[in-house]
């Protein structure tokens, strides 16, 4: 799991959107409380160790935070669109997204969801 998780970090900051809108800003699972806006947060849950050719299945959630809506949603788009493209992770797939507004944290954010291998 540890690689899985390597991996995704990899791939979300090498897109250049990551690069240019939230760089020094991805963290996995919490961003720490008085962090910034814009930033990311990623989780990497595993859901079926050692699938066929002994790679594990992943589900990654990559959610965007930004006190703009309408940023924040375009983000989450190019960062989705660059992930796809870039062909980082094996047998990476897109789910779904979600979006929301954090009261705790008075901001915006939208969730993707995302399935690989690794």
């Amino acid at each position: 799991m540890v690689d899985a998780i390597k991996a995704a970090y990899t791939a979300i900051t090498a897109t250049a959107e990551a690069q240019a809108r939230f760089a020094g800003g991805v963290f996995p699972l919490y961003a720490e409380e008085g962090t910034d806006r814009p930033f990311i947060t990623y989780k990497v849950d595993e859901v079926n160790p050692e699938a066929k050719g002994g790679l594990g299945n992943y589900n990654l959630a990559v959610t965007v935070f930004d006190d703009d809506y309408l940023n924040g949603a375009q983000s989450a788009q190019n960062i989705k669109e660059q992930l796809l493209e870039a062909g980082i992770l094996k047998s990476f797939y897109f789910q779904g997204s979600d979006s929301d507004y954090s009261n705790d944290l008075k901001t915006a954010y939208v969730t993707m969801s995302f399935t690989f291998k690794k």
